[in-house]
């Protein structure tokens, strides 16, 4: 599967639909997170699409993963992230509607979005930010050893393995990281449901 690779976000799955349930009951005063998160959806279908092939794509996961980077930066980077996230400044950001969101999520039965932010070990991470990774965005924020490179592949993997129930075990491989590495968003899917109306088997090779 095609990684990409700004942060290096591996694995993006669920139906592009899910963002719809997760936005259709917002309030007045959530209205800019809701026109941020469906802006910075189509936006990302249109570049990511290609005609005439299935496209499985998670907005809203690929959204939590850069709001944990926009979180920590500043000036000119903060303002990037800005145009990327469709977002007029910090202070659209709802912490309700971002509580409201990752709340629906956990009800959803068989579905798990898991987020990581993985920092080398040598960083000095402010306890303002540790707590707003995993206050506000619902995720973790982990430290590694980049210059091993083993060892961070196998940190990473292993934590993907265990956020979803094994069926993924490895993505990131030891070429992956290099001595410019510093930092990396890992986001996972996993969903394990059934169709409401199932496909009939008999009619698999009918045509």
């Amino acid at each position: 599967m095609k990684k990409i690779s700004i942060l290096t976000t591996p694995f993006l799955l669920v139906v592009f639909a899910l963002l719809f349930f997760l936005t259709s009951k917002t309030k007045a005063q959530t209205i800019n997170c809701s026109n941020s998160l469906n802006n910075y959806s189509f936006n990302l279908y249109h570049n990511t699409k290609v005609e005439n092939e299935n496209l499985f794509l998670s907005p809203l996961s690929t959204y939590y993963a850069l709001l944990m980077a926009y979180e920590g930066s500043k000036n000119k980077t903060k303002q990037e992230f800005e145009k990327v996230l469709y977002l007029n400044n910090s202070d659209a950001l709802n912490n309700n509607y971002i509580y409201n969101i990752a709340n629906k999520l956990d009800n959803c039965s068989g579905l798990k979005i898991s987020n990581a932010i993985w920092l080398d070990k040598n960083f000095v991470v402010e306890d303002k930010y540790r707590k707003s990774v995993s206050d506000k965005y619902f995720s973790d924020l982990k430290q590694t050893d980049f210059t091993n490179r083993e060892a961070a592949a196998l940190d990473i993997n292993g934590w993907i393995a265990e956020k979803t129930n094994s069926r993924i075990n490895k993505i990131i491989s030891e070429s992956d990281i290099n001595a410019a590495t510093k930092l990396l968003i890992s986001n996972v899917v996993y969903f394990k449901g059934e169709w409401f109306i199932k496909f009939n088997k008999q009619k698999k090779n009918s045509q």
